[in-house]
């Protein structure tokens, strides 16, 4: 037997549903060969196999082979002219077309002999929920394969949340964008839930196959967006000597939502609105120590489990369940001078020390080095110090360099490659880059978009700070400009004039469009900025054409940009009257 394998392809940017195998091999004259199939084709949908696996596949192949019936394969194909995948359904007949391979065992002898193909299995991730189960109909498909309220789904059919270019508002939009086509399609509709474990205090996956039925809306659930995360606390939960340990709280968890109560409020409302329904539906908010991030989890529970203690406190199985406002209150009555303080817990940052440090509060950050990983990053990769640099918060900066002994901090990037230079820059904190400059960090280090902090300031005052720490105010990016460029582009005045006086000699510098300075001030519509560059010719300006042969002025003119025409016309008529007197 012959294999046909492709040379690996660059992968574009992202698949538009989800394989689970890459065809490896497809061999001369088989079934897959005649039926169209491709080595490196992603395979995301056989008819009929609900969670494919190899065992699952090479039985189905073996069972359509017996009834003399087709293989429906659903397959992704990059399409390299247009830098994109393309979905193809092919229908291919499996048949004994070469000898038996009795040197293989029967998974494998079924694929190549009856189908002529070999197939690499992917690994499914674990997908980030975004839609959350609110309650189930009794008898319906969802309740008969187990779906409960308070599962997530983190993949309905295809429908992923890395899918959806922004997360709608209702589960209505993605239905009527995203689901109605595909369950036109398939008579199944494969989930991926997040299902939490109360007993070990754990979230665990589950795949579930379910079959359609219209009658009882989608799939017989009721489903919600899940935005955990824009919830604000609104009850503490602490250890009680009645707790209930298999309830599957953990002491300082946080409740932000109870049966659809997201404001703060006295556990008096919280209590009626739980006693009138069948279940509580809590969302809880915990700290992951390993993640050092929150986590957030639903959590169902019978009413009968709470109780009302006093306006501000209510237990639930056995835990107290205390107003936000109120347990800080008794927090803080209890331990005066205690760290961190509430401002720093309540800042909206990953961690208590990132919010520290942007606030620059110095005690709690001081507080905090001594007990808590200041080299922790958020989900963007930052450290505490980047919120720091930014804000302008140097005793924190200071501080947190000062426990940087193996320069772990200084020399971190985020996930878009910028240092904590850059981040200083981008907030305009003048001290913060001075004194990062002084500690030997480099004002000439890039980022993903090959931008140095010259690129990326936003004031004058900022260039100026980054050209007295010797930074190359002529540094490019991987598009050819300049951070003069990129001033025109953003309309900065201020900083065109000045960096058009330091670096004359290349104000006229193209970008790899040719466009020069000029050109981006024009496109910008910027008089102000195509005067401060011009003015700094004192011998006049040359208009020079870009790499489609237009100059600034035939920029002006296709836009009718009436007041920079007349500027750049008078501007030149003047240049040829001093070169006629000359």
């Amino acid at each position: 037997l012959i294999q046909i394998e492709n040379e690996p392809q660059d992968e574009p940017a992202a698949l538009p549903s989800v394989p689970f195998a890459q065809v490896k091999c497809v061999y001369p004259d088989s079934p897959a060969d005649h039926g169209g199939l491709m080595a490196g084709d992603y395979v995301y949908g056989i008819t009929d196999v609900q969670f494919p696996s190899p065992e699952a596949v090479s039985d189905w192949i073996g069972n359509q082979f017996s009834m003399s019936a087709p293989v429906l394969i659903q397959i992704l194909r990059f399409v390299e002219d247009e830098n994109r995948y393309a979905q193809i359904h092919l229908s291919i007949v499996p048949e004994r077309w070469c000898g038996r391979q009795l040197q293989l065992n029967s998974l494998e002898r079924r694929m190549i002999e009856l189908l002529g193909w070999q197939l690499t299995f992917l690994e499914e991730p674990v997908y980030p929920p975004y839609m959350i189960v609110s309650s189930v109909e009794k008898g319906s498909p969802a309740f008969n394969e187990g779906v409960q309220a308070g599962d997530l789904i983190g993949k309905f059919g295809q429908v992923l949340k890395a899918s959806l270019v922004s997360l709608p508002s209702t589960v209505d939009e993605i239905i009527n964008l995203f689901l109605f086509p595909e369950m036109e399609l398939s008579s199944t509709i494969c989930l991926q839930i997040h299902r939490y474990n109360a007993l070990n205090l754990s979230t665990e996956t589950i795949n579930i196959a379910i079959q359609q039925a219209p009658s009882n809306g989608i799939l017989g659930c009721q489903l919600n967006i899940w935005t955990p995360e824009k919830l604000e606390p609104l009850l503490v939960i602490s250890s009680s000597p009645s707790a209930n340990e298999a309830i599957g709280f953990c002491d300082g968890d946080i409740i932000v939502q109870v049966n659809g109560i997201y404001s703060p409020g006295n556990c008096s409302e919280i209590m009626d609105c739980m006693g009138a329904s069948e279940c509580i539906q809590l969302t809880l908010q915990r700290w992951d120590a390993q993640q050092y991030q929150y986590i957030y989890f639903p959590l169902v529970l019978s009413p009968d489990q709470a109780e009302l203690m006093a306006q501000d406190e209510l237990l639930v199985g056995g835990w107290s369940c205390m107003t936000y406002e109120k347990y800080w209150q008794r927090y803080e009555d209890e331990h005066p001078s205690a760290l961190p303080c509430k401002g720093c817990w309540e800042a909206n940052f990953a961690t208590v020390a990132h919010g520290a440090a942007y606030r620059g509060h110095l005690d709690c950050l001081t507080y905090l080095s001594q007990y808590f990983d200041v080299y922790c990053v958020d989900p963007l990769g930052r450290t505490p110090l980047f919120f720091a640099a930014y804000a302008n918060q140097v005793d924190c900066i200071l501080l947190l360099l000062s426990l940087d002994e193996k320069a772990t901090l200084r020399e971190s990037v985020d996930i878009n490659g910028d240092t904590i230079l850059h981040a200083a820059t981008s907030g305009g904190a003048l001290q913060a880059m001075q004194l990062l400059m002084q500690h030997g960090i480099s004002p000439e280090s890039v980022n993903n978009l090959r931008l140095r902090p010259v690129h990326i300031a936003p004031t004058m005052e900022a260039l100026q700070v980054l050209a007295e720490g010797q930074a190359d105010l002529l540094a490019v990016d991987s598009s050819g400009r300049m951070a003069l460029t990129y001033a025109c582009i953003a309309g900065d005045e201020l900083c065109v004039a000045f960096l058009a006086a330091e670096c004359l000699e290349f104000a006229t510098y193209p970008d790899n469009d040719g466009n020069t300075p000029l050109h981006h001030a024009v496109l910008n519509g910027s008089l102000a900025c195509v005067k401060a560059i011009v003015e700094q010719f004192a011998n006049g300006y040359k208009l020079e054409p870009n790499s489609e042969g237009f100059t600034a002025l035939d920029l002006a003119i296709q836009h009718k940009m009436t007041k920079i025409i007349e500027y750049l016309e008078y501007i030149m008529s003047q240049d040829e009257q001093v070169s006629k007197n000359e």
